[in-house]
Order: C-alpha cells, then sequence, then structure tokens
C-alpha cells in the first residue's frame, strides 16, 4: 500500500452499540485541509418530489460570517466536536498500544482509487465551524469525533441523530435522513446483506467485512469495508436508488421489472421489491462459496498482496455477477447453486498463483483487467452452452 502520512495526533476509542470510533484534537487548518462537506440540495430533476441529496445542509454565508466575527472575540471557544468519516479505511490507522491517530492520502492500490489530501474525510457535523474559523483566519484546536469509513446510511443516520435536537439545523432535514438510514431502501438493503453474510458462520463471508471501515478488535482477516459491498451490490438492485428510497418513504408501491433489458440491468430488484432480502444474502452467499471453491488456495492464503478477498478482487467478481447470474439461469425462480457457477469458473484461464497484485496492478487498472479475465471465461462457458438467458 503506497501511502503518504499527512499527520499523527493523540487519541482514544470509544465503543458503543453502533461501533468504534475515535476522539482526539486536531488544528482547525488541519482538519480543514483533510475535511469536505457534502452539502445536501434540493433536486426536482428526476421526480415531482422534492428530494435531499448529500448529507450537510447548504452552508450559510450569514452564519459563516457571523461565526468569522466571533472566533477573533478573546473568549471565543467550540467545545463541542466536529464529527467526521473517514471516507477510505486506507487514509485512517489508529495505534492501540501508542494511543495515536493517524491520517494518510493514498495511491490507487489493490484497495481502491487514490485518495488526495482534500478528500480524506466527509464532514457529518461542524461544517459551519470551521467555515467561520477560515473566514475569520483564526486557527484553534478542535475536539474531533472520527469515524472510520462507513457506508451512506450509517452516515446519515449519525448525521441525523447528533443534530435532530439543535434548533440550528433544519430538522426536516434531520427526520429526512433518520428516515433514510431506517426506513426500507435500496442502500439499507444492500446494508443488511453485508451485515448479514458478515455475521453468519460459514458463509464466504464470515468476519471479513469491516463494520464502520476499521478492523474489529480480536478478529483476524477482515479484507472489505462495508461502504465497497454496498456500493458493489446496489446497482443490481436500483440504479435509481434515491428515487426509490422517497417512493418507498412515501407509500408508493414499485412495480415488478417484468421488460427482461431492465432485468438484465438489475436482476435482484424484483426480490428487493418484495422484501425477499434473504434470497438476496442465499444468492451472494452461494455466488461467492463457488468462488470460494474453485480458488481455494488464494482464497485461503493471508500473503500480502492477495487480493481474491480484497477490494480490487472483490469489485471485479460483482462486476461479472449480474452476467455470471443470468447465464446459469438466474431468475427470480430459479436460484444459482455454487456448482452452477463453478461451470463458468472452469472455463476462466486466471488460477490461483495469478491472483496477486503483481497480476492484477492495484488501482482500477487491475480490477478492469481481471473483469475481462472473468468475462472471457463467461463468454466461453455460452458458446458451448450454446444457450442465452432468459427470465424464468
Amino acid at each position: 500500500m503506497k501511502r503518504n502520512l499527512l499527520f499523527s495526533f493523540p487519541a482514544i476509542s470509544v465503543t458503543q452499540p453502533i461501533g468504534t470510533f475515535y476522539v482526539t484534537s486536531m488544528q482547525s487548518d488541519d482538519l480543514s485541509s483533510i475535511a469536505f462537506a457534502d452539502v445536501r440540495r434540493l433536486d426536482t430533476s428526476t421526480t415531482a418530489i422534492e428530494e435531499y441529496l448529500g448529507i450537510q445542509r447548504t452552508l450559510s454565508a450569514t452564519r459563516r460570517k457571523d461565526i468569522g466575527e466571533y472566533v477573533q472575540t478573546g473568549d471565543a471557544t467550540f467545545p463541542t466536536s466536529i464529527v467526521i468519516a473517514v471516507e477510505d479505511e486506507r487514509c485512517l490507522e489508529y495505534d492501540e498500544a501508542k494511543h495515536t491517530i493517524s491520517f494518510f492520502e493514498v495511491k490507487a492500490d489493490e484497495d481502491g482509487p487514490a485518495i488526495e489530501r482534500d478528500s480524506v474525510a466527509r464532514i457529518l457535523d461542524g461544517q459551519h465551524r470551521l467555515a467561520g474559523l477560515k473566514a475569520g483566519e483564526r486557527i484553534f484546536g478542535l475536539p474531533v469525533t472520527v469515524f472510520p469509513a462507513i457506508d451512506m446510511a450509517e452516515q446519515a443516520y449519525i448525521f441525523a441523530t447528533v443534530n435532530i435536537a439543535q434548533t440550528k439545523v433544519n430538522t426536516s432535514l434531520a427526520y429526512d435522513l433518520l428516515a433514510y438510514a431506517r426506513s426500507r431502501s435500496p442502500e439499507r438493503t444492500c446494508h443488511d446483506v453485508a451485515v448479514a453474510l458478515n455475521d453468519a458462520a460459514g458463509s464466504p463471508f464470515y468476519k471479513k467485512i469491516k463494520r464502520l471501515g476499521s478492523r474489529t478488535a480480536g478478529v483476524v482477516g477482515e479484507t472489505l469495508s462495508q461502504a465497497t459491498f454496498v456500493m458493489a451490490l446496489l446497482p443490481y438492485i436500483s440504479r435509481k436508488s434515491r428515487t426509490d428510497r422517497e417512493d418507498l418513504r412515501n407509500g408508493v408501491s414499485l412495480p415488478l421489472v417484468t421488460n427482461f433489458n431492465q432485468f438484465q440491468q438489475t436482476p435482484l430488484r424484483n426480490l428487493f421489491i418484495e422484501e425477499r432480502d434473504a434470497e438476496i444474502v442465499d444468492i451472494l452467499w452461494d455466488y461467492f462459496d463457488s468462488i470460494r471453491q474453485h480458488w481455494n488456495d488464494a482464497w485461503k492464503s493471508e500473503e500480502p498482496g492477495q487480493i481474491i478477498k480484497r477490494t480490487n478482487g472483490f469489485r471485479a467478481f460483482m462486476n461479472v455477477f449480474g452476467e455470471a447470474y443470468l447465464a446459469v439461469g438466474g431468475s427470480n425462480i430459479k436460484r444459482p447453486t455454487s456448482a452452477d457457477y463453478e461451470k463458468i469458473w472452469a472455463e476462466s484461464n486466471v488460477h490461483d498463483e495469478h491472483l496477486n497484485r503483481e497480476n492484477f496492478l492495484p488501482g482500477t487498472s487491475g480490477e478492469r483487467n481481471l473483469t475481462k479475465s472473468l468475462q472471457s471465461a463467461l463468454a466461453v462457458y455460452r458458446r458451448k452452452r450454446n444457450a442465452s438467458p432468459s427470465v424464468a
């Protein structure tokens, strides 16, 4: 992993029902250099129902100016924490022995794309304080709460629970975000599938998915962040997740997919609409169980550089999941078995010893090359079978 240390600070870890996070103190200019605000805005371009996007409310120029003036006073203080979420696990490291937290910018590797300094963390609470300090040209020491990489549902939930009782925040926004995290939605289903596969003994992903994006104390072998899993699964359930989420929150029933072209794009969508989430868990279980069995040596290996269970390998296999699922007859009626997928992998020229960063370089190029290799195996399988997939 190629990464550049930005800075380290003393910190403590805090464990609560949601997971483990960290509390530290940072200079405001250091924090501003790595944190960005994803402003939540109104968008009416795709639906008649006004829909919020992002996490933060729009930055108020008046409030920024007021805070900028306030920080010039002799008794100015911000005693409450700025809350941030580190977007990528590679950008954060907590040393339990030294009680220090370190932030990094990273280059592209098998775990994901490059993360520049100004994109290391998302602000969940405190954007006005940071903006006001910058406007007032003052540098403060600030208490900072750091959540490791988490998916959007959990980020929204944290923002909402932090702000729901504060008059400075539009309560409609807070409740909207709380509903986003709690109500049924494509993101929530993907989140729940990830949790189920991580928690079930025997699952290919048993104790391999990092909740909140950080390694669980006492657990060895966690190789994927929960956010990585969710984002890879989401397109197979919904291509317009914001619209789906809004419709479901407003009691609008989603129509089942009957068009084959749409089914090809989102083969798990009908299962989601019919609330058969457990079957989505089973389908992903069988799919990755076939991968675990075919490339068993690579799957079992804990050697550095192995990619099959890491971000690049996972993304490549998810890139071809829909094609593979349909190729072996997957539908709302027939659930393919591990043995069905094995017929595809048997045509692959990729062997256990190939699944490393030397053959599939870190970053998107390695993911893309492995995807192409798997698609070639699919093409051979289809030619031999001489049949095209159909909706059963």
